[in-house]
């Protein structure tokens, strides 16, 4: 009977790596638009000028700011109120409000930087992506009101956005990882790792879950990456921790709930 029961526990751990390991290579080959938008504004350079994590940009003489406008801060709602200005200013390095304002060229001419026109090196899909990705970094999706809104607010202060990227909606490369890299709020991959408020908590408090920890080969695959989760019971209130598990819910439960087009 013992050694049924083992037999029985071994194969239920493999099958449990295999179903995440299928869940992970969806996810990898169909990353999501925020991702995507991040590895190619990094490949087009525009770090160059832009803080990509939405700060200040690079000094701009001449310019009314004095620097490249950040993507954060409010800016969102001067520069692009809405997705055609942001596609706009990317594909053709300016909204159309702005082609006849005599004013608008006028300044244009005074600062040392402008915008560059990126629309002859981008399919639609990349400029989808560019502009799902700024949207993410200038928090133009985020909560407003509630117990969400206030998470957010603790995610942006703990730096969670540093690796889970922009909004928490799929991070940095990491090496190693199920994914290629660290795991956003939403999807498949987080259904994978997150199965309940619980196991929410847990990946918050202690940087695991008593189910990935206790399967040998899970946690194998965990433990080669680069990047691992901080353990943030020590570091965050218990009304902190509450609040951010309610918007990463609230993420998980907006978001697609099909994989991402390749």
């Amino acid at each position: 009977m013992g050694e049924v029961t083992t037999r029985h526990l071994l194969v239920g751990s493999v099958l449990g790596a295999l179903v995440l390991a299928w869940a992970a290579y969806r996810w990898e080959v169909a990353p999501p638009p925020e991702v995507r938008g991040r590895r190619l504004a990094a490949r087009l350079a525009c770090a160059a000028c832009h803080d990509l994590a939405g700060g200040p940009g690079a000094p701009n003489p001449g310019s009314r700011e004095g620097r490249v406008p950040g993507w954060g801060g409010g800016n969102a709602m001067m520069y692009f109120p809405n997705p055609g200005d942001m596609a706009g200013w990317i594909r053709d390095s300016a909204p159309t409000r702005y082609r006849d304002s005599a004013a608008f060229h006028a300044q244009r001419g005074r600062q040392l930087l402008t915008m560059a026109a990126y629309g002859p090196r981008l399919s639609p899909r990349d400029l989808a992506d560019l502009v799902a990705f700024v949207s993410a970094v200038a928090g133009v999706a985020a909560p407003t009101a509630g117990a969400p809104a206030e998470g957010y607010a603790v995610a942006e202060r703990s730096g969670c956005f540093h690796c889970h990227g922009a909004g928490g909606r799929g991070g940095v490369d990491n090496p190693g990882s199920f994914a290629g890299y660290v795991a956003g709020w939403w999807g498949h991959g987080y259904r994978a790792l997150v199965h309940d408020r619980a196991e929410l908590l847990a990946w918050i408090r202690d940087g695991y879950t008593a189910r990935t920890h206790a399967n040998p080969l899970l946690r194998r695959v965990l433990d080669r990456q680069q990047l691992h989760m901080p353990a943030y019971r020590a570091h965050l209130s218990e009304a902190e921790i509450e609040v951010l598990a309610a918007y990463i819910e609230w993420l998980a439960e907006s978001a697609p709930t099909k994989p991402p087009n390749r």
